[in-house]
């Protein structure tokens, strides 16, 4: 409890009121009971606040752990989508490589195929030839 300067009151009261009162004047006992009034008042005002704050912080971690957890969650499901979506970009891409490959192999049979061809009329073209010189030399 604070001290009271009981005569720069009465000298105040003086100034101000031209009364002049003395330091057992009843008017010293409501101050004195208005301070331990406000004086108690104020200290559940204190513990109020205090158990307000302890409250506060223990709610604003529980919203921490809350938003934490959700956001952990939500990390969580991208990550999964973006695996599911690079799996099916890599199948696509899988499935893209293995008909290029087919399409590459197609396209060597048919420059093979085209080659025997060539190869085959042209040895075809070249016995008949040698067949008519043969003939021609042989008749």
């Amino acid at each position: 409890m604070a001290d009271i300067d009981f005569e720069k009151l009465i000298a105040e009261v003086a100034k101000r009121h031209q009364i002049l009162l003395r330091e057992d004047d009843p008017a010293f006992a409501i101050i004195t009971l208005n301070q331990l009034v406000f004086e108690t008042v104020t200290e559940e005002i204190f513990k109020k606040v205090r158990g307000l704050t302890t409250e506060f912080k223990a709610a604003a971690d529980q919203v921490q752990t809350c938003a934490g957890a959700t956001i952990a969650r939500e990390i969580r499901t991208a990550i999964e989508s973006g695996r599911v979506s690079l799996r099916a970009d890599l199948e696509a891409g899988k499935l893209q490589a293995k008909q290029m490959v087919m399409e590459v192999q197609l396209q060597d049979k048919r420059a093979r195929l085209a080659r025997y061809i060539t190869v085959g009329l042209l040895a075809a073209v070249a016995l008949l030839v040698c067949g008519a010189l043969l003939g021609r030399l042989i008749l």
